[in-house]
């Protein structure tokens, strides 16, 4: 079973849900906090915000943002796939202790 890394400790209670309108403040923070260039755009937050084919979650704990994702299916495909993926920068978790026994 997976180990929370020592700087991140895991909150008590997350709720994973749909993104809205209203999140998309807090996930433009996290865009810019996260990533120096290939930021998704104001604009293309929004769109994906209402897209019918596209999936945006948003991850929660006592009100705050915790991170977030996108997952986007092609009109032509049944397929759907990762657009981006964003954790809060104080809740990354160093990919080897993510699978430490």
């Amino acid at each position: 079973m997976p180990r929370p890394h020592p700087q991140a400790p895991v909150p008590a209670a997350v709720t994973l849900r749909r993104a809205t309108l209203q999140d998309l403040a807090a996930i433009e923070a996290l865009e810019r906090a996260s990533f120096r260039s290939d930021r998704l755009s104001h604009r293309a937050l929004r769109h994906w915000l209402r897209a019918a084919n596209g999936l945006f979650l948003v991850a929660v704990s006592a009100g705050q943002l915790l991170g977030c994702a996108l997952a986007v299916q092609r009109s032509d495909s049944t397929a759907a796939g990762s657009s981006s993926y964003t954790p809060t920068p104080t809740r990354r978790i160093p990919a080897a202790s993510r699978f430490a026994a």
